[in-house]
This record gives C-alpha cells, sequence and structure tokens, in this order.
C-alpha cells in the first residue's frame, strides 16, 4: 500500500504526509499544510464539500518537494463524532460471532440506532470467563460526506480510523514502551485514550479544551482572539509579572485534570493495570509549563509527542508536531491490517469464487442428462405454444420487479444543494431567487472606561459578535433562515450623551442591526422545483433540516437599494416516509 496519502482534516487545517518504505522504516516523499476559514469544517463535521475540495486541490499542489498525485487517501474521524465502550461479552463466542455479538451489547448502551453508525472492534483479552472487547463508533453520515467529497476528485479511501488510534501510530516507538495516557488537547475538546503497546484499551472525550482558556482570556483582559491565543502559548502556566494569566489558565484546566483523575482511577481499577506515562499532543500541547501541571496534578511522568520520524527526515525542516496525526495515517496505509477501520471495502472474493466454480463445472458432473434434456423440450414447447402471454407477463414482472427495486435501494436519507439568489428585488421571474427581508435587532449593552468612544467602540464590537453568534439561538425563527451577515449597524442611543460622560462612569449603548432574513418554506419550494424527473418522488418525503451558507456578495443588479444581493448554497436534508 505506497503512495497512499495519509490525510489529517481537522477543523483548522488540513495535513498531507505521503510515506516511501525503506526496508523497516520511511521516508517523506511528500508533504503539505493548508490553512482552512472556519466555514468548511465544524467539529470534525464537513460543512462545505465543494469548499473542501478547492483546499485539496491547493494542499496537494503546493505540496513539498513536490506535487502530491497520489490517488488513494486514508483519513480519520475526531473522537467527538464516534462513540467508545468497553464491551464484556462471554468467553465462548467464537471469533465469526464476535462483531454481530458486540453490535447487539452495544445497541444496549450506545444512545444511537445502529444503522446510523459504522463500527468497528478491537478485542482485548480474556479475565473471569468473559472477554472484553474495545468498541468504537463512528457517525456514519460523517463517513459517508467524507467518502463523497474524494469520490468526486476519483480519489480512493481505503481506510478511516480514529483520530486517537492514528496519532499513536504517528509518536515516536520509544514513548510506546510504557502503558501510556495520550491526550489530545484541541481546541473544543481534549481526548484521554489509554495505550498498552500499539493497542488501544479505552478513550473518553472531555469538553473542555483550548478554546476554553483563550475565551477567559479574551473576557478577562478585553482582548482579541489572537491576543488571548498569544497569550495562552507565550506566558501559559509559567508566572510570569502578577502571575495572573497562569491563574486564568490554571481556572480552565483544573477541571480537566479532575475528570482525568476520575478517568484513571476508573480505568486501573477496572483493567487492575497501573498507568505509567502521560504524553501530550495536539495544539495546546504546546503551551508553556503544560507538561510540569499536569504531572504534579496527576502524579504521573509526561512526555509532549514527538512523532517517530524527525525533522531531519523532512527535505526542508517544518513543525514536525503538526503531522502527528497525518504521519500515523500514513504509516497505517503501509500496514497489513488496521485494527480500527470505519471503511473495510469488499473485495469481491466471494463473488470471483462462485464465479470460478462454475466456470469450471462439467458435463459429467450432472447425473440424469437425458431427464434435464427432456425438461428443456417440454418447456420450450409450453413456451411456444403460449407465446404472447408469457411474454406480457414476463414484461410486467420486469417492470414491476425494477420498480420494487428502485424503490428499495433509495436510501433513508436525502441530501442535496442548490445554489441561490437571495435579493431584496422579489423577481418572480428568476427561478433560483428568493426575496430577503430586513430583520432587525436591538440590543443595549453597558460598559465603562477612560474614554467615551471607546467605550461605544469595544460595546458595538461585542455586540457585533454577541448578534452573530445569536442568529440560529436566541433570534432563531422557525419560519425564517437569518444569514450570518450584518447588512447595517446603527446607535440608536447612548445614556449619558457625551457631554455628560465623566471617566469611569457606565455608558448604556443601544444599537439596532439589519440582517437578512429569508423564508424557508420558499427555499424549500425553490429547490423542490429544481429536482429532475428521476427525483420527483423526494417531494413526499419529510424535511429535517435546511441550512445555507454564503458563498459570495454580489453588487446589487437593480442600484435603487443599499443592500445587495447574496449567491447562497442551500442544503436540504431529507428522510424517507415510513
Amino acid at each position: 500500500m505506497s503512495n497512499i496519502i495519509g490525510l489529517d482534516i481537522s477543523d483548522a487545517s488540513i495535513e498531507a504526509i505521503v510515506l516511501n518504505k525503506k526496508g523497516r522504516g520511511f521516508s517523506v516523499a511528500a508533504y503539505s499544510r493548508f490553512r482552512l476559514s472556519p466555514d468548511i469544517v465544524d467539529d470534525g463535521r464537513i460543512l462545505s464539500p465543494d469548499k473542501l475540495k478547492q483546499a485539496l486541490v491547493k494542499l496537494f499542489t503546493n505540496a513539498k518537494p513536490r506535487a502530491i498525485k497520489a490517488q488513494k487517501v486514508f483519513l480519520s474521524v475526531p473522537e467527538s463524532k464516534t462513540f467508545t465502550r468497553i464491551l464484556s461479552l462471554p468467553k465462548s463466542i467464537k471469533d465469526k460471532e464476535l462483531r454481530e455479538a458486540s453490535q447487539h451489547k452495544a445497541e444496549e448502551l450506545i444512545p444511537e440506532a445502529s444503522d446510523r453508525l459504522k463500527f468497528a472492534i478491537k478485542p482485548l483479552g480474556i479475565k473471569d470467563n468473559m472477554r472484553d472487547v474495545f468498541y468504537t463508533a463512528a457517525e456514519a453520515d460523517v463517513i459517508k460526506v467524507m467518502v463523497k467529497v474524494f469520490e468526486d476528485m476519483n480519489i480512493e479511501v481505503v481506510g478511516i480510523t480514529t483520530e486517537a488510534f492514528s496519532s499513536f501510530v504517528g509518536l515516536d516507538d520509544n514513548l510506546k514502551k510504557k502503558t501510556t495516557l495520550l491526550l489530545d488537547i484541541g481546541s473544543r475538546t481534549t481526548i484521554a485514550s489509554v495505550f498498552d503497546q500499539n493497542t488501544i484499551k479505552d478513550s473518553i472525550n472531555i469538553n473542555i479544551a483550548g478554546h476554553n482558556i483563550t475565551k477567559a482570556l479574551m473576557e478577562k483582559y478585553n482582548i482579541s482572539m489572537s491576543n488571548a491565543q498569544e497569550k495562552k502559548f507565550t506566558t501559559g502556566l509559567v508566572a510570569e509579572g502578577d502571575g495572573e494569566v497562569m491563574l486564568v489558565v490554571q481556572g480552565q484546566l483544573q477541571p480537566l485534570a479532575d475528570e482525568l483523575k476520575k478517568f484513571i482511577r476508573y480505568y486501573e481499577d477496572a483493567h487492575q493495570q497501573k498507568i505509567e506515562q502521560l504524553v501530550l499532543i495536539g495544539g495546546t500541547s504546546q503551551m508553556r509549563g503544560i507538561d510540569k501541571y499536569f504531572g504534579e496534578n496527576l502524579n504521573l511522568p509526561v512526555a509532549i509527542g514527538k512523532a517517530f520520524l524527525e525533522d531531519k527526515e523532512f527535505p526542508k525542516p517544518i513543525a514536525i508536531t503538526k503531522y502527528i496525526n497525518a504521519l500515523g495515517l500514513a504509516r497505517l496505509a503501509h500496514s497489513k491490517k488496521v485494527d480500527i477501520n470505519f471503511y473495510k471495502q469488499s473485495t469481491g472474493e466471494n463473488l470471483s469464487k462462485k464465479f470460478k466454480s462454475l466456470k469450471t463445472a462439467k458435463a459429467s458432473d450432472f447425473k440424469y442428462p437425458l431427464i434435464i434434456i427432456a425438461i428443456i423440450l417440454i418447456l420450450a414447447g409450453i413456451f411456444f405454444t403460449f407465446k404472447a402471454p408469457i411474454i406480457n407477463y414476463v414484461n410486467s414482472l420486469i417492470i414491476s420487479t425494477k420498480n420494487y427495486i428502485a424503490n428499495q435501494l433509495r436510501p433513508d436519507e436525502y441530501i442535496f444543494s442548490r445554489n441561490i439568489i437571495a435579493s431584496i428585488d422579489d423577481d418572480q421571474k428568476t427561478p433560483n431567487l428568493i426575496a430577503f427581508d430586513p430583520f432587525e435587532v436591538i440590543e443595549t449593552r453597558k460598559g465603562a472606561g477612560t474614554s467615551y468612544q471607546s467605550i461605544i467602540d469595544n460595546i458595538q464590537n461585542k455586540l457585533e459578535g454577541q448578534v452573530l453568534a445569536g442568529i440560529n439561538t436566541t433570534y432563531k425563527n422557525d419560519k425564517l433562515y437569518l444569514l450570518p451577515h450584518i447588512l447595517s449597524t446603527e446607535i440608536v442611543n447612548t445614556i449619558p450623551i457625551e457631554e455628560d460622560f465623566a471617566t469611569n462612569t457606565p455608558v448604556a449603548v443601544t444599537v439596532k442591526y439589519i440582517l437578512s432574513s429569508v423564508s424557508k418554506e420558499e427555499t424549500k419550494e425553490k429547490m423542490f422545483n429544481s429536482l429532475t424527473e428521476d427525483k420527483k418522488y423526494l417531494a413526499d418525503w419529510n424535511v429535517v433540516d435546511l441550512s445555507y451558507e454564503i458563498i459570495e456578495r454580489i453588487k446589487d443588479r437593480s442600484g435603487d437599494t443599499k443592500f445587495d444581493d447574496f449567491r447562497l448554497r442551500a442544503t436540504l436534508k431529507l428522510n424517507k416516509p415510513q
């Protein structure tokens, strides 16, 4: 399995590695990294397949030392999109029955229908007449969308595993000699996984991560996200100045440390095995002092994750820690067997065997050739006698069978997208145009400081973020969809006015924001009208979700309004009626 891309798709970036096998080791054939805008991937879910495809083309084209041309990929899904359990099954269950037995057992424990999941298992061992099995399942729709992206690009997906598993494979082998708690501290979640050699033993998700720290620093110092990120990494858990930054960071990490203590205690009691070391990976693992903090809190030796290939293995020095998961995926691509794989394609082996057996059959294998010939002649006579009615019956049977099969092969869920223009003009003649109406939001907020104008600017910035963040929550409307773009802003009132302002006097600012809203019903109607004849049956399906993304802002076509038009990508999710 050479020349396969190990591809790590995260919310903020994508990393790609292609490895060449050199005896027992590896060398880097090509590598690349590309930053993603926040509207492409969110919490492991692909929001904009088209934009992701464009980003992948740039990623492959700009690879070093040469463009990546491999036509196969090995992928991972984040643990936030998976369910993980340790199952205890009777020892008597045979290996060939283990998958089915594991699925039945998991259905009792996981709050998700099994037909919406892709699962993989890893037998762990036998204890007290029970067999422990590591069970993990990924959301099927996440896998489906991911695979579709690469099918559209004529790239074959050869495997999909969990991010924790591939990240561990990407680590330096010297870090795998002990029972290890691998702590992947990302921006949204922290994944804690226990590995014994190369075997995953247990895993949990904790919704405390780097973003909690960044947000706390933004609120504490009233600074931007970029400035908060800088404080987080350059000062972090080191007592500099008055030590205030360190205290803020500690306040966010302490709940995480407490959860990890519970997990470690549970694991060691359940498996009768001590965790011997902690290995930190993920973006937040680069924060100053974090290794010492967790070492003291968890009473474990700590190492910052190091890749199994060093910087010198690359044609040009790079931040190798950013490639650990991609390296693990590329390394797995060279493995003969991958324990955790959500995407195993059928080889067609059984069909080829059946075809072979039919091909090699001989006439001598038939016991009664004369009887068979006689039966054939009788049937032929019947056919020619009743030829017309038989043909009519067979044709009707074929048509009804085709209809039945077509209906049965329709998926339970269907997702389709269309480009739509949202305009202030109500132009019904344009088939893909919907009219938007201005949507008014008025909010008031107080602030204090030494400068009147700076207080107002600061309040406006905070209110703008609050309004955009509340589009699908605070201002949610079942009949309308609010576009995440502010058309206009107007300060309607300030108390006190500037002439009456004194330093540190609280100032209340009331701001009116104009957003654009589009009718969900009108959009659904436009989308259904665009269906081809073979998809008309979808009109009877149940609408589960309707979402939009702004592709571009278009200058107003008529020129008689201050509001511009938008080109949207509307996506409709439907469920087959029961």
